[in-house]
């Protein structure tokens, strides 16, 4: 059977969402969610039924203010919407590989 959706980390440059969102839908694969780029290639209920995009950005890497020599990191875990359709969809979250956050 072929899957519905796929769970994928992706890294910016830009930081730009609709840029992630534009690219994925470019080579047939659409966020889930995604009203303006996905409308066609969603066709199964379940992922008709998710009520946003579902993009996280789970770690956010930018210069300090007070120091641009050093990194701010922040993490975020998914929110609960992300996790529940993660689950309907049957997609689970990889373990990170050494040296991955």
């Amino acid at each position: 059977a072929r899957a519905l959706a796929s769970l994928v980390r992706v890294e910016t440059v830009t930081g730009r969402k609709h840029q992630v969102r534009r690219h994925l839908a470019m080579i047939a694969h659409p966020v889930a969610g995604d009203r303006m780029y996905a409308t066609e290639a969603i066709r199964d209920d379940t992922l008709r039924a998710i009520p946003r995009q579902m993009l996280h950005a789970e770690i956010l890497r930018f210069p300090r203010p007070e120091d641009p020599a050093q990194m701010l990191v922040v993490k975020a875990s998914p929110p609960d919407d992300f996790t529940v359709a993660m689950r309907r969809l049957g997609l689970h979250r990889a373990k990170s590989r050494a040296g991955q956050p």
